[in-house]
């Protein structure tokens, strides 16, 4: 397999780009004169209105008491949060959320949008809209090439500019069905005091090989060690560190039942094939307490192929072309959108593809319509000095799909999302050129 771009390099707060204790430090307040409220940094006298809108818009069936505790003791959320207010009352909020992931194997910052709630009184007035809007252009006023979020409606976001690129393919399979590997006798439990820091150290190798992974910083594994935690952690370890590891926990046949129905995998990390086997065959060998092993995983996983039957856990009917039961599901996920366009296409790695030059004319519903004249050019993408002779048009969603790999411009060019005026040779270039995985990620904000 060809070998990525060395233009592919660390790129941290300091070059342009700010990672503050609190959105106040670098967001200006925005006046709505026809609305008469206004976009600010939230203050933080407002706790329990921020928990108000966060109880009412994500989990109004939660005791609010349980989300004001929430807020009342991390300062973070509070330090992050931007809310629309008319007068004193607040209208709606987001939060803000730098962050780094990996793209084709090169670090890149990220910035989080989360959180993103309306008020019921406020609802209807463009609070929403407002709110996105202004996350945008602070982003892009930092130079953040990417955003992500994580869309209770997807067409909603659609028309800002944000895309589809995560998916989570989830199969729900018998213990039984699971392959009997040896390598399964190396998996222990895993001490969350004293295998800590193995396990992230493990993550940290094993994330820039994998698109859409995080730099987990020590926040992202708070979750994954509280005291009070119902999540399992199994390891494997063949003599020396630590190869791999899995986070599950047991969900009960009922809330008022103690029969364990199945084991939910929340996340796994492999650093060899042995050790993805041992994770497998350690799950496999639990058939005798649950009834089936819920697997969350990405596109490239064998694990279908490994199965002794492929269909659902549960469905023992004749077959006919089809199972009764779907063997699995997709679900979509996260949603990446492009913002500084330059910074993004610069940073991105690229594939050898050949010497060529084209243009992206760019139709972004925020920044406006741009072109964007580039060159590959030895293995290097880059921003070109004049136009050429072909041009490729898209919105800003489809060309962050095919930035981050989840599609490829043939196929976008045959379902209308890009048009080319020009040589449509470019398309199969550029396809080589960015080439990668479709991202995933096993972290949610």
């Amino acid at each position: 397999m060809a070998s990525l771009s060395p233009v592919c390099r660390a790129f941290h707060y300091g070059h342009g780009l700010q990672k503050p204790d609190s959105v106040g430090n670098y967001i200006r307040t925005v006046t709505f004169v026809a609305m008469n409220w206004i976009i600010r940094p939230a203050h933080d006298i407002e706790r329990r209105s921020l928990a108000r809108l966060s109880h009412l818009a994500f989990a109004p069936a939660q005791p609010f008491a349980e989300i004001e505790a929430r807020y009342a003791s991390d300062a973070a959320i509070v330090a992050r949060s931007v809310v629309a207010c008319e007068a004193e009352r607040l209208l709606g909020k987001y939060a803000l959320l730098p962050y780094r992931n990996y793209v084709a194997g090169c670090e890149m910052p990220l910035g989080g949008l989360g959180g993103v709630a309306v008020a019921p009184e406020g609802r209807g007035l463009g609070v929403a809209s407002a709110l996105v809007r202004h996350a945008l252009e602070v982003l892009g006023e930092h130079r953040y090439p990417l955003s992500m979020l994580y869309a209770y409606r997807h067409g909603f976001y659609r028309r800002f500019g944000w895309a589809c690129v995560g998916e989570v393919y989830r199969y729900r399979v018998a213990g039984e069905d699971l392959p009997r590997y040896p390598e399964a006798r190396y998996v222990l439990p895993l001490d969350t005091a004293t295998d800590r820091a193995a396990i992230e150290e493990l993550y940290g190798r094993e994330a820039p090989r994998h698109s859409g992974w995080l730099v987990r910083e020590p926040e992202h594994w708070q979750g994954h060690f509280k005291p009070d935690s119902t999540l399992q952690m199994f390891g494997c370890r063949f003599g020396g560190d630590l190869e791999g590891y899995v986070i599950f926990r047991y969900v009960n046949v009922s809330p008022d039942s103690a029969e364990v129905a199945h084991i939910a995998v929340r996340e796994w990390v492999v650093a060899s094939a042995r050790a993805y086997r041992a994770l497998l065959g350690f799950l496999g060998a639990q058939r005798d307490q649950v009834d089936a092993v819920v697997w969350d995983t990405d596109r490239a996983d064998p694990l279908p192929r490994l199965l002794t039957e492929q269909r659902a856990a549960g469905d023992r009917s004749i077959r006919t072309f089809l199972n009764a039961v779907g063997f699995g599901a997709i679900h979509s996920s996260f949603m990446w959108r492009l913002v500084d366009l330059d910074r993004a296409l610069a940073l991105r790695p690229v594939r050898p593809a050949g010497d060529v030059a084209f243009n992206f004319e760019v139709h972004d519903p925020v920044f406006g319509t741009t072109l964007r004249p580039v060159e590959i050019e030895g293995g290097r993408l880059h921003l070109a000095d004049k136009p050429a002779s072909t041009t490729l048009k898209l919105d800003i969603g489809t060309l962050t799909q095919l930035w981050s790999g989840y599609g490829n411009a043939r196929a976008a060019h045959w379902a209308g999302q890009l048009q080319v005026e020009g040589d449509e040779g470019v398309l199969e270039a550029l396809d080589r050129a960015w080439q990668v995985e479709p991202p995933f990620c096993w972290d949610f904000f």
